[in-house]
């Protein structure tokens, strides 16, 4: 037998290297990122749990929302996020098409871009041509129409979440929509924000519903599964926790005054 030697190319020693060189193994869990400056309620597969009972609901909504606004409507679910009612609030410009609404005296809102909307409520009143529109305020009548849809869209949702929508009106001024720190003391500021994309003959839009979040990560029930446990590569991770009930600025004189701490 007769030996070749043959020296190697540098990509082939690459190659050979990469085939023979073994591995590291996968993490055995993962650690999801926490802002604890915007805290949450709902776990991430709480939310997962979430969306698919949103999903399933979808087929049926498409149905009733495309009866409602006499027009193929497609209704896709884009994300479940929590947020702060009051930056909620912030973030709208009117005109408004909202449809405020209480749930256990906590104020709610259901959101939809104004522009799209009165293209859709044009369309669905009997326009004779499909063309975008600039944003205004709602007419009453297209106010009616645009509570029905909202009626429409609680309908399918509230129960999936266990909730009883109250007093449903249409708001297109902000001063109408109100601010979240009405209810006074009672006041929860969490906020679980479902997005909605609606498909119509006029465009694609999204509707936002902002809806109480869940008093308790338990709030789903036991469809949300066991609590997973702790990753073993993080059994060892150093954790210190530190906190401070309060503090006082005392000046040197009032500190070494007898008089001021007799008893």
């Amino acid at each position: 037998m007769t030996a070749v030697n043959a020296a190697l190319k540098p990509e082939e020693l690459e190659a050979v290297l990469a085939a023979v060189t073994p591995k590291p193994a996968a993490p055995s869990g993962s650690v999801a990122p926490r802002d604890f400056a915007r805290p949450l309620r709902l776990s991430l597969d709480q939310r997962e749990v979430l969306r698919e009972c949103l999903t399933r609901a979808l087929p049926n909504l498409e149905r009733e929302l495309s009866s409602v606004l006499r027009a193929r409507t497609k209704v896709g679910l884009s994300d479940v996020d929590e947020i702060d009612a009051e930056q909620a609030v912030e973030q709208l410009r009117i005109p408004l098409a909202a449809a405020p609404f209480a749930v256990a005296d906590q104020p709610c809102w259901i959101v939809w871009d104004n522009a799209a909307a009165v293209t859709a409520m044009e369309l669905a009143l009997g326009a004779p041509e499909v063309k975008a529109s600039e944003p205004r305020k709602l007419t009453s009548v297209e106010s009616m129409l645009f509570k029905r849809v909202a009626q429409t869209v609680l309908r399918e949702v509230a129960p999936l979440l266990e909730i009883k929508p109250e007093n449903l009106r249409v708001a297109t001024l902000l001063e109408e929509l109100g601010s979240p720190r009405d209810v006074g003391e009672r006041f929860d500021p969490r906020r679980l924000l479902i997005l909605l994309e609606l498909e119509l003959p006029t465009g694609t839009s999204t509707l936002r519903l902002y809806l109480p979040a869940p008093a308790s990560e338990d709030a789903l029930g036991p469809a949300s599964g066991a609590k997973a446990a702790l990753p073993a590569h993080l059994g060892a991770v150093p954790l210190t926790l530190s906190a401070r009930l309060g503090a006082a600025d005392v000046p040197l004189a009032d500190l070494l005054a007898p008089s001021r701490w007799a008893t």
